[in-house]
């Protein structure tokens, strides 16, 4: 019995590579123009790290050349509360709260300033996606409008009115954004958290994720959570995006969902808050199933159940006491290992590089800095977390 179900499964294995093989052989065939089917050499990506830093007072950024593990310290102030996106060349720094606009650094020349523009007063903006170079979203937090602007200019052109999917306080707590595109395909992804301004935003009875045609600016679903609040980054793997939602910060009750972007149906949470152990607040997939070539992939591990490659899963919790711990998981054996841990809310951060090195923002008093981790060996490679200038480590994004 035994050996007949290894000879199915090898033969199911064997059916995936040559289906994936013809897929690849067509889509390469008709699409070798396509820039995301190109080899490109590893120093053209994921070279550097951008770190902003702050005593929530003062900030400012520097930048870990990833190779050598030098710092460039304190390269210029910030605003203060902030979120990074990474784009062609130039680094985007969100200045959220109270001061509503968006600065650009150009990483190619020594993250000189090349300007900043306004969102509007009291917008908030928390991120900005890339649809081109002319045409980028930006989600405004206190408003109930998306905002469209030309990225390499700043010039505003235009809104897409969200208010239908506001609560009760009249504002959809709009946050986190993805892209996809493949194919002259643009479907662009919203986390929409819905929280109670009147109760010190608390968790409302519904979220979404709504999904625009980066094209015709017209939502075209508006999907459901499992849960509520959701927090991290949009993260696509592949045919699926996933997404963790934080809940209440005072319970267990959230976890990591997967959606399948092709049918707009959730899968429900594939890791829950109680089997992490705390409160999601990041998470990563390496290595993540990208470019057409993942999206074949992950069909084949959707409709066929094999997976051809180990894949390592690290979440970043708090614990209900707020402590706060790297962890390893399977979402599929749903076992948790702990990497590192800290004494209170001290590691504000998570990302991974394309080679799989986790980097962490470690803010404990004394020894705040950058960790990094080998993501398949879980071991940590730095002896003392990477001095990254005057203030603590807040944000990273892999440039």
């Amino acid at each position: 019995m035994n050996k007949r179900k290894n000879q199915i499964l090898t033969l199911k294995k064997a059916g995936a590579i040559i289906i994936m093989t013809l897929l690849l052989s067509v889509i390469v065939a008709g699409a070798t123009p396509i820039n995301t089917l190109k080899k490109q050499p590893i120093s053209n990506f994921n070279s550097k790290a951008f770190i902003l830093t702050t005593n929530y007072m003062n900030s400012s950024f520097s930048v870990i050349d990833l190779e050598s593990e030098n710092v460039e310290e304190d390269i210029a102030g910030t605003h203060g509360d902030d979120q990074v996106r990474y784009y062609d060349g130039k680094v985007y720094v969100m200045n959220r709260f109270g001061y509503d606009c968006i600065e650009v650094f150009d990483a190619d020349n020594n993250f000189d300033k090349v300007f900043e523009f306004s969102t509007g007063v009291e917008t908030n903006p928390h991120d900005i996606a890339f649809i081109s170079k002319n045409k980028a979203y930006v989600t405004c937090y206190d408003s109930t409008d998306l905002l469209i602007v030309n990225p390499t200019t700043g010039e505003h052109l235009g809104t897409i009115d969200l208010s239908e999917y506001a609560d009760e306080d009249g504002f959809p707590e709009m946050d986190k954004m993805t892209v996809f595109n493949v194919f002259g395909i643009t479907r662009v992804y919203v986390s929409i958290q819905r929280l109670n301004r009147t109760a010190r935003y608390a968790p409302t009875d519904t979220s979404y994720i709504l999904e625009i045609n980066g094209r015709t600016n017209q939502v075209t679903k508006a999907i459901t959570l499992t849960g509520v609040n959701p927090f991290t980054d949009l993260v696509l793997d592949g045919i699926h995006l996933l997404v963790g939602e934080a809940g209440s910060w005072f319970a267990l009750d959230g976890g990591i969902e997967r959606i399948n972007i092709l049918t707009g149906e959730t899968d429900g949470f594939i890791m829950t808050e109680s089997e992490l152990g705390g409160n999601i607040l990041d998470f990563e997939i390496y290595p993540r199933y990208t470019r057409i070539p993942g999206l074949i992939l992950s069909v084949i591990e959707q409709y066929f159940g094999i997976s051809l490659f180990d894949r390592y899963n690290h979440a970043l919790i708090s614990d209900l006491s707020f402590n706060t711990s790297l962890v390893a998981f399977d979402s599929n054996e749903k076992t948790v290992d702990k990497v590192y841990s800290t004494n209170g809310y001290q590691l504000a951060d998570m990302t991974i590089s394309n080679r799989g090195m986790i980097l962490l923002a470690d803010r404990t008093p004394g020894m705040s800095g950058i960790r990094i981790f080998n993501a398949v060996l879980g071991t940590q490679e730095t002896t003392d977390p990477i001095d990254v200038g005057t203030y603590p480590p807040v944000h990273i994004t892999i440039i």
